[in-house]
């Protein structure tokens, strides 16, 4: 190099950095007065593994990272980096059989020990979202931790947010625990860890997690990658949500962000690639995607535009075909995988929980307009998805109150097991007095359905259990109580258990007859098609249901009577309207489907949980 006058020119040190099996890393010019540290994190910078991470060996020495890189040889340009993984804890991971439910319904049960004693991590307070791998059952939990360690005398302090979502001040381990995300292997070759997530951690947004199991052994060891959608502003239903790729590892090295509205997401497992639906700036919808690990750009790239404006709920895709749902319809929309449409399964227009061939197949999928649902001490996740990813790809739907499975060639639905919200309780899981709260289906997993439930009395604590698929589960609830006696709990709109004196809004009539129609979730007592199939009809007390601010239907005599300021003046009656639709804008439907008749839409006005006047929307 030519010396230019006035400046000084400083030799570098070029070194070849390889992996353990040989393959080159990369060269790296450093000056030799620097630390190795310093060439640790030019290993970083071009996709390696973090410093904390690294160990470079030069012949059988190891570098510290406080050495310089002068007290090389001349000789010694080649260096070997090797990856250094932390150590997970050594937990006790077992599926506990529920008692008296004869081996249909189980419970995860996490502990580890410490100083002799045995301490858990399943169940535990504010467990925001689970993600289950279909095919292995790797599951990852958001929000978990291992046991604070509360200063003697429990007198610590710490600010964090109340029910009400206002700032004030808890007792250390009592309210506000730290959060973490909890990695649980499917095999047991490996331990059990967890990831701390600070206080603004992305992470802690998380409103639905999807999974897949995938090793990757550089730039660090993993045992798959997941994907999370998160909430962008604040706690608001409507607010916008984005994804946030990531491995399964100790430590976070990296996230990547997708998406600046999206409204649903799923994995393409076999090309690792996630696929989500977004509005784009015109206000028509795009399907898009992106890779989960790539070496070089990760740009994402537009798959195809969606007919329509109405909101996409859930996504799958087949080896042939993309499939989605949308709010306020109750069909399941086929694509090609370049965008084109193929067919349609079920009746927009019609409700209904019929399995058979394509032309005769109904369902039917309640949602909010709002996009978010709140659950116990102000836990936010996304409302239900009516397709679930099954092992081997294979898809399955939540319409009603029954679980249906697509044939390979999307031409038959067949019923497989109910999914009413009582099956994952027992007579045990009273509270003071409220039975816990039951949130969305995790996903299925070798045959089992994996359910959150959160408690609502002093152990705040939020339990996975997962129901074994049968079709006995179809059957009234004297037939399943005989075969498992403590199973399904009979429960009022309040959740509590039904006695002479309570006043039991909830349509009884489903728990022995037509079981495939409801799931059990109070917040479809609004639906009138719900009542109408009931021959007793809908009963006036439930004309007095009204929403409290956790978004829970109850009656007013709760309140000795009145409507408490945290009472939402909420009337639950539905008027029908009838709206023209156009087919490119409201419906959502390709002109194939022959929707070109107008029908009425069923509304809802009132003020919604959050506050604000909305309501469902459906045909």
């Amino acid at each position: 190099m030519e010396k230019r006058k006035g400046y000084k020119t400083t030799p570098m040190l070029a070194l070849s950095v390889v992996k353990a099996n040989g393959d080159l890393v990369g060269t790296f010019h450093e000056p030799p007065d620097s630390l190795v540290l310093q060439l640790q994190q030019s290993i970083h910078a071009r996709g390696g593994p973090a410093p904390p991470f690294q160990r470079l060996l030069c012949g059988p020495r190891e570098l510290g990272a406080t050495e310089s890189l002068s007290s090389l040889r001349e000789e010694d340009t080649t260096l070997q980096l090797l990856v250094v993984v932390p150590e997970g804890r050594p937990c006790d991971v077992r599926w506990l059989e529920v008692q008296h439910t004869d081996q249909l319904l189980e419970e995860l049960q996490v502990e580890y020990v410490e100083e002799g004693r045995s301490k858990r991590l399943m169940p535990e307070q504010r467990v925001a979202v689970v993600g289950l791998e279909p095919d292995t059952g790797l599951l990852i939990l958001v929000g978990t931790g291992f046991e604070e360690n509360t200063p003697e005398g429990g007198k610590g302090f710490r600010k964090g947010r109340n029910h009400n979502r206002e700032d004030c001040w808890a007792p250390e381990g009592y309210n506000f625990v730290e959060s973490k995300m909890l990695v649980l292997p499917s095999t047991g070759g490996q331990a059990p860890f967890g990831v701390p997530l600070d206080k603004d951690h992305v992470l802690r947004s998380a409103v639905e997690l999807q999974v897949v199991e995938s090793a990757r052994g550089y730039p660090m060891p993993s045992m798959g990658v997941a994907v999370a959608m998160v909430r962008e502003d604040g706690y608001g239903p409507d607010c916008r949500m984005s994804l946030v790729v990531f491995e399964a590892v100790p430590q976070f090295l990296s996230e990547t962000r997708y998406g600046l509205d999206s409204q649903a997401f799923c994995l393409d497992r076999p090309q690792l690639r996630a696929l989500w639906a977004q509005p784009n700036r015109s206000g028509s919808l795009e399907l898009l995607a992106a890779p989960l690990r790539s070496d070089g750009d990760r740009a994402a790239e537009v798959v195809a535009l969606l007919p329509g404006s109405a909101r996409v709920t859930s996504l799958a895709k087949t080896v042939e075909n993309i499939l989605i749902t949308r709010a306020g319809f109750h069909s399941i929309e086929v694509y090609g995988l370049d965008g084109s449409w193929c067919f349609s399964i079920g009746d927009p227009r019609c409700r209904g929980c019929q399995d058979g061939a394509r032309a005769d197949v109904r369902f039917w999928f309640p949602v909010w307009t709002e996009r978010l649902v709140c659950s116990a001490y102000g836990i936010v996740r996304k409302d239900s998805s009516p397709l679930i990813v099954g092992g081997a790809g294979r898809i399955f739907v939540y319409s009603g109150g029954v679980l249906m499975k697509l044939a390979e060639d999307l031409s038959v639905a067949e019923k497989v097991t109910s999914v009413r919200e009582e099956l994952w309780m027992i007579d045990g899981d009273e509270g003071t007095p409220q039975f816990p709260d039951v949130c969305a289906v995790v996903g299925i997993h070798d045959g089992y359905l994996y359910r959150i439930l959160c408690r609502t009395d002093y152990r705040e604590e939020v339990i996975l259990r997962r129901l074994k698929c049968q079709d006995t589960l179809r059957q009234g609830r004297s037939a399943v109580r005989r075969r498992a006696p403590m199973i399904w709990p009979m429960l009022t709109q309040d959740k509590v258990l039904v006695a002479a004196h309570e006043v039991n809004v909830r349509p009884t009539y489903y728990n022995e007859e037509s079981r495939d129609v409801w799931d059990g979730n109070n917040r479809w007592l609004r639906e009138t098609w719900l009542w109408d199939a009931d021959p007793r009809g809908r009963p006036p007390e439930a004309k007095e249901l009204r929403m409290d601010s956790m978004g829970q239907l109850r009656l007013p005599r709760m309140n000795s009577g009145s409507l408490s300021p945290a009472w939402k003046d909420a009337q639950l009656d539905f008027q029908w309207q009838m709206q023209p639709l156009s087919l490119t804008i409201d419906t959502g439907v390709p002109p194939e489907s022959s929707m070109a008749d107008s029908y009425g839409h069923l509304q809802w006005r009132g003020m919604s949980s959050w506050g604000r006047t909305t309501g469902p929307t459906a045909p």
